[in-house]
């Protein structure tokens, strides 16, 4: 998978993106050779470095958890992996689009102002249909499951969870969504630019499946069934992503609610029997496929851009 779309110069719009035309950009003069084949493989570069920071910090905690290197450093090579897509992202960026550049894509994780049904479809998207079709296929006879018989959360392990999910999930939108699906967007479109992004991306979580001491058949077991829900939200990812003119603070939001729903609603599903689970993959295949073909995801055109947008100057008393 390889991209030659690079940001240049544009017209700022909305709140911290913009959608712009898209075109080519030379690597900098005088760049080192490892820049300049950045410059014309951001996509690639930010893949290659997110996976050598995580895997290679899942190896150096394993090397800790044995006592090869000291056991008190396994925890900041948990975070390690955590943050690879945000390490990745960053590196690139600043070798791309420089100092100001990463400025601008961390500023689009505080970009609030987008318009409300974006908002609401980041929260409510998942945990409501969800419900629904839990809700669904009771009435066609599935087996009632006592939510509260799952194990359960008190305040503070909740409000634990919550920080723990945004941040770590802001690190993952920084790359997955901040770098990969904006560079693609222009020279692959929406559609084709979600596929990859999810290739690249739902291989990455083995770097964190394997954590803990499953083994290694139930860590493939729960990729495999991970892999095509993650496929379905790398597409609505993407929508959103557009939709919200590029907002980080939309795409991390509607991952949390993507997490939540899989932890906590997934296993009604299941339990409720296979024709719940089928029900809800089935529901969002119809969705997406509306929402491909009413924003004409099919066609060639358009491609969107999603530009950085610079910070705007104090302007200087006359």
């Amino acid at each position: 998978m390889t991209t030659d779309g690079a940001p240049d110069a544009g017209e700022p719009g909305g709140e911290s993106m913009a959608v712009a035309e898209a075109s080519d950009v030379a690597a900098p003069p005088r760049a080192g050779r490892l820049r300049a084949w950045t410059c014309r493989h951001p996509v690639l570069a930010f893949v290659a470095l997110t996976y050598a920071v995580s895997f290679g910090g899942r190896f150096l905690w394993g090397e800790a958890r044995q006592g090869t290197i000291p056991r008190d450093w396994a925890s900041a090579f948990y975070w390690l992996v955590a943050f690879g897509p945000a390490i990745g992202s960053l590196v690139v960026t600043a070798a791309t689009e420089g100092a100001e550049g990463v400025r601008a894509l961390l500023r689009t994780l505080l970009a609030w102002r987008v318009p409300v049904r974006w908002w609401l479809f980041a929260i409510f998207l998942y945990p409501l249909s969800s419900l629904a079709t839990l809700a669904l296929a009771w009435l066609q006879g599935a087996t009632a499951v006592d939510a509260w018989s799952l194990p359960e959360w008190d305040g503070v392990a909740l409000a634990k969870s919550a920080v723990f999910w945004s941040v770590t999930l802001a690190a993952e939108e920084i790359g997955w969504r901040g770098l990969a699906l904006r560079r693609l967007l222009p020279t692959k479109g929406p559609l084709v630019a979600s596929v990859y992004v999810a290739l690249v991306w739902t291989p990455w979580h083995l770097a964190g499946f394997q954590f803990g001491s499953s083994s290694t058949e139930w860590r493939l077991a729960v990729f495999a069934v991970a892999t095509f829900p993650m496929l379905l939200h790398s597409l609505v990812s993407t929508w959103i992503y557009v939709g919200a003119r590029g907002s980080l603070l939309l795409t991390t939001t509607l991952h949390v609610s993507f997490d939540v729903s899989q932890l906590r609603l997934r296993p009604l599903l299941r339990a409720a029997g296979p024709q719940a689970t089928a029900a809800w993959d089935l529901l969002y295949v119809a969705f997406l496929s509306v929402l491909i073909w009413r924003n004409g995801w099919l066609r060639r055109e358009p491609r969107p851009r999603i530009e950085l947008e610079p910070s705007r100057e104090p302007e200087q008393p006359s």
